[in-house]
């Protein structure tokens, strides 16, 4: 079960990070110039702090929990949202 864990770990943490990447720097404003965004960069926070409370048994579930939010939320964005034309 471990084995599992640690690879959903490594998978989903380097999603989580290059999504977070691309979000916060290829936003565009009404110019078309293009502006730094880090609020984006919490996602990859967030998956941090999920990821650390992994490690104590006794809060290993809301570590998971924790760090399924943010892939969701990208998935979530993703798939219904594309749609529309557009991430956002």
């Amino acid at each position: 079960m471990a084995i599992l864990r640690h690879s959903f770990n490594a998978v989903a943490g380097i999603l989580v990070f290059l999504a977070s990447l691309y979000l916060s720097s290829h936003n565009e404003n009404v110019e078309g110039t293009r502006q730094f965004a880090p609020a984006y960069l919490l996602l990859f926070v967030v998956w941090v702090c999920g990821f650390s409370l992994q490690f104590r048994p006794s809060t290993r579930l809301t570590g998971i929990a924790i760090t399924l939010v943010p892939l969701f939320f990208l998935l979530f964005s993703f798939f219904f949202h594309v749609e529309r034309g557009g991430l956002f």
